[in-house]
This record gives C-alpha cells, sequence and structure tokens, in this order.
C-alpha cells in the first residue's frame, strides 16, 4: 500500500513537467488546438482521477490529424502513468512510441521507479544509436532526414535505428549530405566537412558614378580608372570590384541619378583551378526619368523639387523628374506648409499626397529618437541642428542662441541624462509661445487638432424637480429647434445609451462623431416616450486648456500651419492660437493675431468673439482705451464662445465695463 502511494505522488509531481520540443524534433505549436485538453487531463492525474484520464488519452491519441508535438506530449503523460502504476509492460510500450518521434528522449530518472528506468533503458538500446558529429564549420546548419537537429555539447546526436540522411549546410560553403546507418545501441563518430565557396567580381559601366547593388544591398560605386566620367564611350570604362562574393545566383542592380536602372542576374561560380575574379561586360548607363502626381494639397500652392519651383497647385500635368532621392516642398505665401522627400525609381509613376504639417526642427542629433519616431512620422522635419555649446535647453531663454530654420513651428532637443546611466531627456520648444516643455513620453496623440466640433442647438440641465438631463432651452435655428424638441422634455437616451443626468449627455453626444442624425429619446413630463432625429451643425471651437488633447507646444504648430494652409480653417486656428498665446502671457503677440481673425457674418462664434478676447488681451497690456472698445463691441453683439451654442460675451463684456468704470452699456 505504501508502494501505491508513494507512485501516486509520483504521478502528481510528473504530470506538472513539461515535455518541450527539442531543435532536432521541431517547434511545437503555439496556438495548438488540443492544448486545453492536455491541461485538463494533466488537472485530472494530479487529482488521481486515473481512468477517466487514460480514457481521454487513448481517444486523444487516436486522432491521427493530431500534431506531433501534442501527440508526444499526450504519449509522455500516458506512460508517465503507466509507470506510476506499476504497469511496466505498458510503459515500455508508451517509451517505444515516444523514441520513434523523439530519439533523444530520456525520462527524469528521479521521478520514476526504478523498474521504469530500466526499461527505458532496454526499449532505447533496441531503438537509438548515438552519432558524435564533428562539424566544420561549428556553426554550420544540421539536419536529419530534413529536420533541424542540433547535437550536444559533446557532438553527441540520438538518432533512430536505421538508413538517415545528415546534412550541413552553411553560409560561403557547400552543403555536405550523407547516409547512415545506425545501429541500435551503438556509437560512432561522424565527421562533416564543408568546402568554402567564393569568387572576386569586377562590374564596369559607362559613365561611372554608378551606385551598385548586389542582391538588394549597396556594395559600392563605380569610379574611373582613368580618364573623366564625361568623357564618351571611347573612354575606359568605371569599375567596381567586389571581393570574396559566395557562388551562387546573385543580382546585381545599377543605379544612377537621371539614368535606367540596370538589372543584371547571373550564377557565379568557381573553377577550384582558376580563382581569378570574373569580370562582367561593361553596362552602358541608359537616361530616365520619373513622373511624379501631387495630389491634395492647398489650392494655389507653389511646389518645389530638389529646391527647384515647379509650379503651383493643383498641377495641370505629372512632375517628370529624374529616378532617385528627390525633396518635395509645397509652400503657402512663401513659408513650407509641407515636405517630404522620395525615392523614385525608373519610370516610376508616384501619386504623392500632400497634406500640410507643421515643420519640426531637431537639435543636436540626426533623427528622431526611437522612441519618438511615430511622432516625428507626423511633421516635417529638418535634422542635425547645431546645438550652441554649453546651451541649457532645457530653459527657454537659451533657445534664442539657437539657429533654427525659417518657418520651425516646433524644435526637439535631446539633453543629457541627469545623472550617469540614466537615460536621455527629451525637449520641445515652440518658437511662436517661447516655450519649453519637457517630454517624459512620446505624445498620446500628433494628429491634426478638430478646428470645429458638432453642436446640437439646445441647453440641456439637472434639476432636483423635473429631473436629470432636462432640455432647458432651444437655440432658435439650431438643430434641436429643426428636430422640433421642446423645452421641459427630458433626454432619456442617446443613440440607444441610456442617460440619467447631463455628464452622461456630454459622454454620450462626445463619443460620437458628429457628422450624422443621432437618435434621442425623449419625454414631456408624464407622456409617452418619444424619439426624435437630431443632426448637429459643425461650429468653430476654441478649446479651453483642459480641452485640448495636445499638448501647448504641438497645438501652437498646428495652429501656425493650418492658418497658412487652410482658408475655411484659418479663423478657428487663429482664434485657438491667440487664446494659447495669451495663456503663455504673449499678450502682445495674441493681441496681432486676434486682429488677424476674420469670422464674417455668422451666429455664435464671430466678430464679438473676437472682440471680447481682443479686449482682455488689451486689458492684459494695460491698454484700457482699446479694450473699453473692444468690449463695448462684444457687449453689443449676440456672439457665444467656445461654439456657437457656448456663453454669450456680451453680459462678460459688460462686466469688464463696469470694471473699468463704463457704466450704462446694454445691448
Amino acid at each position: 500500500m505504501n508502494g501505491l502511494c508513494r507512485r501516486l505522488a509520483v504521478v502528481a509531481a510528473l504530470v506538472l513537467l513539461v515535455v518541450p520540443a527539442t531543435a532536432q524534433d521541431g517547434p511545437a505549436a503555439e496556438a495548438s488546438p488540443v492544448r486545453g485538453q492536455l491541461d485538463a487531463i494533466r488537472e485530472d492525474l494530479v487529482q488521481l482521477r486515473f481512468e477517466k484520464a487514460l480514457a481521454a488519452l487513448d481517444a486523444l491519441l487516436g486522432d491521427a490529424t493530431m500534431a506531433e508535438a501534442d501527440r508526444v506530449e499526450a504519449l509522455v503523460l500516458r506512460t508517465q502513468a503507466h509507470a506510476a502504476l506499476g504497469d511496466f509492460d505498458a510503459t515500455e510500450d508508451g517509451y517505444r512510441e515516444i523514441l520513434r518521434s523523439r530519439p533523444g528522449y530520456v525520462p527524469e530518472a528521479s521521478l520514476i521507479p526504478d523498474k521504469a528506468m530500466q526499461r527505458f533503458r532496454k526499449v532505447r538500446s533496441q531503438m537509438v544509436g548515438v552519432a558524435r558529429i564533428t562539424l566544420s564549420p561549428p556553426e554550420a546548419r544540421l539536419t536529419v532526414d530534413g529536420r533541424v537537429a542540433i547535437p550536444g555539447s559533446d557532438g553527441a546526436l540520438a538518432l533512430l535505428a536505421g538508413t538517415r540522411v545528415l546534412r550541413a549546410e552553411a553560409r560561403g560553403h557547400d552543403p555536405e549530405e550523407t547516409v547512415l546507418e545506425i545501429a541500435a545501441g551503438a556509437e560512432f563518430p561522424v565527421q562533416l566537412q564543408l568546402l568554402p565557396n567564393s569568387r572576386d567580381v569586377v562590374l564596369r559601366t559607362r559613365p561611372g558614378g554608378v551606385s551598385v547593388l548586389l542582391d538588394g544591398v549597396l556594395v559600392g560605386e563605380t569610379r574611373q580608372v582613368e580618364g573623366d566620367v564625361e568623357l564618351g564611350r571611347d573612354a575606359p570604362a568605371a569599375e567596381l570590384r567586389l571581393p570574396n562574393v559566395a557562388l551562387g545566383q546573385h543580382v546585381f542592380r545599377l543605379e544612377k541619378p537621371c539614368y535606367r536602372t540596370e538589372r543584371r542576374q547571373d550564377m557565379l561560380t568557381v573553377d577550384l583551378l582558376d580563382r581569378s575574379a570574373k569580370t562582367y561586360e561593361t553596362v552602358v548607363m541608359r537616361p530616365s526619368r520619373a513622373a511624379v502626381t501631387i495630389a491634395g494639397g492647398p489650392g494655389g500652392a507653389e511646389l518645389y523639387a530638389g529646391g527647384e519651383r515647379r509650379g503651383k497647385l493643383p498641377l495641370a500635368a505629372p512632375l517628370e523628374l529624374c529616378p532617385g532621392t528627390v525633396e518635395l516642398d509645397v509652400r503657402v505665401a512663401g513659408r513650407s506648409v509641407w515636405r517630404a522627400t522620395r525615392t523614385l525609381t525608373d519610370d516610376e509613376r508616384a501619386v504623392v499626397e500632400v497634406q500640410p504639417r507643421p515643420n519640426a526642427a531637431i537639435v543636436g542629433v540626426t533623427g528622431w529618437p526611437a522612441g519618438l519616431a511615430e511622432f516625428g512620422a507626423g511633421f516635417s522635419t529638418t535634422a542635425g541642428v547645431e546645438a550652441p555649446r554649453g546651451a541649457d535647453l532645457s530653459r527657454a531663454d537659451d533657445w534664442s542662441r539657437v539657429t533654427l530654420p525659417p518657418h520651425t513651428d516646433l524644435a526637439l532637443a535631446v539633453l543629457p541624462p541627469e545623472r550617469e546611466g540614466g537615460r536621455d531627456r527629451w525637449v520641445l520648444y515652440s518658437p511662436r509661445l517661447l516655450a519649453v516643455e519637457p517630454l517624459p513620453m512620446a505624445p498620446a496623440t500628433t494628429a491634426r487638432p478638430g478646428w470645429s466640433r458638432p453642436v446640437w442647438g439646445m441647453m440641456v440641465a439637472d434639476s432636483r424637480i423635473a429631473g436629470g438631463a432636462v432640455v432647458v432651452e432651444v437655440l432658435e435655428g439650431g438643430p434641436a429647434a429643426r428636430a422640433a424638441l421642446q423645452p421641459g422634455e427630458r433626454v432619456l437616451a442617446v443613440a440607444g445609451r441610456e442617460v440619467a443626468a447631463l455628464s452622461a449627455i456630454r459622454d454620450a453626444l462626445g463619443s460620437l462623431r458628429g457628422d450624422g442624425p443621432v437618435t434621442l429619446r425623449v419625454q414631456a413630463g408624464a407622456g409617452a416616450p418619444r424619439e426624435v432625429a437630431l443632426t448637429p451643425a459643425a461650429s468653430p471651437a476654441l478649446w479651453a486648456p483642459g480641452e485640448r488633447q495636445h499638448s501647448p507646444v504641438v497645438f501652437a504648430a498646428w495652429a501656425e500651419v493650418d492658418a497658412v494652409a487652410f482658408p475655411d480653417r484659418a479663423p478657428a486656428a487663429l482664434a485657438n492660437l491667440a487664446l494659447l498665446l495669451a495663456e503663455q502671457g504673449r499678450h502682445a503677440l495674441a493681441v496681432e493675431t486676434w486682429r488677424r481673425v476674420r469670422w464674417g457674418q455668422r451666429p455664435g462664434i464671430g466678430e464679438g468673439t473676437t472682440a471680447y478676447h481682443l479686449g482682455r488681451a488689451l486689458l492684459a497690456l494695460g491698454r484700457e482705451e482699446e479694450a473699453v472698445q473692444a468690449f463695448r463691441r462684444a457687449a453689443a453683439s449676440a456672439a457665444t464662445t467656445g461654439h456657437d451654442d457656448g456663453p454669450a460675451v456680451a453680459p462678460a463684456a459688460r462686466d469688464h465695463l463696469a470694471d473699468l468704470g463704463v457704466v450704462g452699456e446694454r445691448r
């Protein structure tokens, strides 16, 4: 009885062992469809539910489609259970099945009975032999019957008895293959010696200065041996010598700006009696062009390619360019609003999408740090701007010593770690805000800010008497009025989402795209609920600090470029920039920016909005007389702030007038 208990305890230990696939046997499937069944069987064995576990294993092993790695694991579980239960004949049969798939398998001797280990040794001696492998070079890849095999550190490799095919392969060497007759229980040495193979190659071109790519990798440029590149066909050809090219199939790609790319494919071989370089026939390069279609971009913007002005957008025809790398630059009123570098191939017909974006400069390094690569992809970047010696670019004042490229909207500097072994520090700088912003990690978003937002034409409030989410005002001519929504009705659901308070309505409406009708379920008093379709209107958006998704530096950069590139977005972009400048204490520049805002005749956000915020900026500068005039215009208007459904500016303007000693101002 005690012996049985010990064996049962061994089962519990055994089933917790994982039987990993070896390199010789191939990797196990990452997402095995029977993994859950094997885990359940293992749990049954741990709980000593042997009959159930063995029945499940027999059923599982009857599936001929099961992956080999899973089958071996199931066999090991069954064999371990038989060994622990004392069924050594079944244990022996199990070892035979396991070794047929995995000749290198050895059970853990400390966790099985001695009799089971004796049976294993007997079976192994009847089925498996050991080859002692010597490989040259030692890093060669070895396969047995087409499957990857890795000998042990002593070169030992367990193999099933019978005929086996060993193959060794290494880069730059001929493969070596041998057929072995493996005798069970025997051990014997096997030596695989691979012969190296390579050859020098000479390529010649007219003209010279041709870049050579070998199998897609740039390996050099042809140079004139004598004479000049521009000499005629009778001049000596330019050449490039490539040493130690591996034998086999190769593709040589020859590239030169404004010439057609040439491609040569060859099977490189070697004569062991003549290892001289192989010289290919001279390649005469043919001129070539590429065509680029510019899609999008601001109408009337000027396009530059390689620093040369090529016309205004939209172009009447594709742009003809030399193949190779070219910098494209789109400018509005002399300001670059989009830049990109494209590599064009022979006869390529490319389409380049132009979307204006801020200009970024990187100071002190030649590219965006790895952690900011995705962030930097949203900008037109100039890298490698020189950092002044001794400047502390964590301070805004020291940025005055940096010579930034024209029209830079934001700049990045990588600062040294604060302590030895620490991480680099990143800071962003805004030339417009004169502000430095630490950047502990990549910003959550770099997308263009929204300069408009949906408005619904209603005011909703929570009331202790009438309940939550009650419509208290419907704005004349707005979306709610067009949907026949009535004051006093309670909003019960938005787009099928139940709401009970103003905050829930804000969340529900804020999660919608705002470009189509939204179904509201409303109820008036004790009446029956009804549904209304509410289609929002677009309003300019003046974002408060807590509403902006972007940092101030990134937000200001987008406002700068959009105010130039998009006339329809310019008023909102400039207004938001002016608000941000005032927040940063740059009131004089805020005044200048507000004076550039032109809303035209429109309800809600309009000229009264500009007048109110202009008055506040003037007041901050101590220019009270000008501020009074601005507040008077705002007080006489029906304008709002924030958005078209936002609070009216007139009451706030009258309060400012009263503070300034101007009384009797009424609309």
